[in-house]
């Protein structure tokens, strides 16, 4: 507290300004300044409560709720409602809504919004798509793009794909690495499942190679187990032969026994 080129103390806790002789002269908006006692009521002492006037009724509520005519700071019933000014009006719904007045309700805004003027007209998108201004909607940035610019050049890319400086798309790290700086394969910086870093660059910087036991299977991108357990898709021709000699002996079998009844 400041008077007169002199910091005085306050005989309240709460005091913003005071006078000469120390009494109380102001409070913050978030109490209430009683001129007769000279001392500032906490206002956050009514439930929900941020600003308040005589009488100990608020005049201001947290989010999510709003002073009614008794002075008490009542819920929004309007779901997705940020800030209203009764139970069924709502000042501003949170990013993603828009408030319909006809329905009195937060509708979703379209696919992607972040914020929109109506429910089928964005002004702003998420950060993993972009605003078409033609059709003021959100499409989807190109696979691998953290954010974009448009369906052509990213901003960032998501983990495991690195910007290309010149074009300014994500294109896939080296096979085996998580996240990378480059696109040299000697440029990762994390490696996938049961895969680690050898030919270290630097001590967390090199090249990604499948541990021991495991070899990588281009197709789903993985290193696996040399020792995986067995797939029906993976027979050896051996077996193959084997399980077509069992069915012929049953077969020659079957039709001996036939004969030997005939006869």
């Amino acid at each position: 507290n400041y008077y007169m080129g002199k910091c005085l103390p306050a005989s309240d806790s709460l005091c913003q300004t005071v006078y000469p002789i120390g009494a109380c002269k102001s409070c913050p908006g978030e109490s209430y300044f009683y001129p007769v006692t000279q001392f500032c009521f906490d206002c956050s002492i009514i439930q929900n409560c941020i600003a308040c006037s005589s009488g100990i009724k608020c005049t201001a509520c947290i989010t999510g709720y709003y002073p009614n005519s008794n002075g008490i700071c009542t819920k929004c019933n309007i779901e997705s409602c940020l800030t209203c000014s009764s139970a069924t009006v709502c000042n501003m719904c949170v990013q993603g809504y828009i408030y319909n007045s006809a329905n009195r309700e937060c509708a979703p805004c379209s696919s992607g919004c972040l914020i929109c003027s109506d429910e089928n007209t964005c002004t702003r998108c998420n950060v993993t798509n972009y605003l078409d201004p033609a059709t003021a909607t959100c499409l989807s940035c190109e696979v691998g793009c953290g954010t974009c610019l448009n369906s052509t050049y990213c901003y960032t890319c998501l983990k495991g794909y690195v910007l290309n400086s010149t074009s300014l798309k994500c294109i896939p790290c080296a096979v085996r690495c998580a996240a990378c700086l480059d696109l040299n394969e000697s440029s990762c910086t994390s490696c996938i499942a049961n895969a680690q870093i050898v030919e270290n660059k630097t001590v967390d910087l090199g090249k990604c190679a499948c541990m021991p036991g495991f070899t990588y299977l281009a197709p789903n991108k993985t290193c696996n187990s040399s020792n995986a357990s067995y797939s029906p898709s993976l027979f050896s021709l051996s077996q193959f032969y084997g399980i077509i000699s069992v069915i012929l002996f049953a077969i020659l079998l079957f039709q001996n026994t036939i004969n030997s009844f005939l006869t």
